[in-house]
């Protein structure tokens, strides 16, 4: 499963250079995604969710800042 994520998001990056802007969008859903799959099933599941979250929280701010952000400032270049 966290292989077919991956493979996704490797695409939604490929949208990225290729200047379409659902790219961004396409990745932080995706990656949001597979931070709830690591917590319900994957390899977060044994460590508690108070500790690891606020870093993530964190984390996915700056990320949609740089994946949705960026692309918005520069969308008359993007489809």
């Amino acid at each position: 499963m966290g292989i077919v994520f991956q493979l996704a998001i490797a695409y939604t990056i490929y949208m990225l250079y290729s200047m379409k802007r659902s790219g961004g969008y396409y990745l932080v859903g995706l990656n949001i995604l597979f931070v709830i799959y690591g917590f319900v099933i994957g390899p977060f599941s044994t460590v508690p969710a108070g500790e690891v979250l606020p870093l993530i929280a964190g984390f996915m701010v700056f990320y949609i800042i740089l994946v949705i952000g960026i692309p918005y400032l520069y969308s008359d270049k993007y489809e």
